[in-house]
């Protein structure tokens, strides 16, 4: 009998306080449970080393088992996560054999042909819908030829100022919650399905702070990009210069191509006329019609870039329709 792991119950991820109390925390370890997203640990650090070493052991901590994650975290019976009909904590049963491979596709952190960090606004979305740059931040336009050679043409990364999982109209056509399809012209350029200004409406508030402070920190995300040629940490007091003692190992796409995996993102059903099969091991999004299958193209973390950012932006396209799909993790 083996114990259940922790990462199947639980993710990690780290929330940057972003100077909004120069003597509270710098940020917060979260842990989350990953049937209902809610925060079940929360642990402050008050400086730059102290949040490292909080990251490092939480990310090797939630790769053990359960029960010794849950006693570590102080996550009490009450707040765990339950791991499923007639499963104890300390012991579960698993079906004999070895678990699939999964398909991991590439890494890439560096300067990349086939990438486009940080494009332009005309070059992403259709000239009457260039204003959805304000609340769609472009990150990274990839070349669809970098995962599938039969393929032309180039789809975006995009990530939103607002969660979507609370944010989107349910209901919209091709702005349900947590999911945004467009449609992908022959210029490369995206058209949202569904009303736009549902979504404007939505995520850019501007007599409210959240916006212009997300469009600041992007911008010196973009900065730090252009002076280093790397994605890094922002100063506190600068953010458009390197923190100090900070890495520059930052993927600017954590997953081109390969097997998008799973996450709390499966739990929102996509928009109508579109399947989301998670029976397998690898989930499969498909057209009603015809039942298509997209191509799963990458998969980034949003919060490098800005730091209220998506834990994960999942990209997947269909060619015969020329439909771009976007989901995400939130942390």
């Amino acid at each position: 009998m083996n114990r259940i792991a922790a990462d199947s119950l639980y993710a990690v991820s780290y929330r940057s306080a972003w100077g909004a109390d120069p003597d509270g925390p710098l940020g917060h370890l979260l842990i989350r449970r990953l049937d209902d997203h809610q925060v079940v640990a929360e642990t402050p650090a008050r400086s730059e080393q102290e949040a490292r070493a909080l990251i490092a052991a939480a990310e090797a901590d939630v790769r053990g088992p359960a029960d010794v994650f849950e006693s570590t975290y102080g996550i009490g019976a009450d707040r765990a996560a339950d791991p499923g009909p007639d499963v104890t904590r300390r012991d579960v049963l698993r079906v004999p054999g070895p678990e699939p491979e999964r398909n991991r596709g590439e890494r890439i952190a560096t300067v990349d042909e086939r990438l486009t960090v940080f494009p332009h606004a005309r070059d992403v979305f259709v000239t009457d819908q260039r204003h959805l740059a304000q609340c769609l931040h472009p990150l990274v336009s990839i070349e669809l030829s970098a995962v599938d050679s039969s393929l032309r043409g180039c789809v975006h990364l995009l990530s939103p100022v607002a969660d979507l999982s609370e944010e989107a109209e349910a209901g919209s056509d091709g702005t349900t919650p947590n999911w945004l399809l467009f449609h992908v012209d022959e210029n490369g350029l995206y058209r949202l399905r569904g009303n736009p200004d549902l979504l404007a409406e939505d995520s850019i508030t501007h007599s409210s702070p959240a916006h212009p402070e997300a469009q600041n920190q992007f911008d010196a995300t973009r900065a730090r990009w252009e002076r280093y040629g790397v994605l890094v940490w922002g100063e506190t007091d600068d953010p458009t210069r390197q923190r100090e003692g900070w890495g520059t190992d930052i993927a600017v796409v954590d997953l081109l191509g390969g097997d998008p995996g799973g996450g709390n993102w499966t739990a929102f059903p996509p928009p109508a006329g579109l399947t989301l099969d998670t029976d397998n091991a690898v989930p499969l999004l498909r057209l009603d019609r015809g039942r298509r299958p997209f191509t799963f193209v990458a998969a980034t973390a949003g919060y490098p870039w800005r730091p209220e950012g998506a834990d994960a932006i999942l990209l997947f396209f269909e060619p015969y329709t020329r439909t771009a799909a976007l989901t995400y993790d939130w942390n």
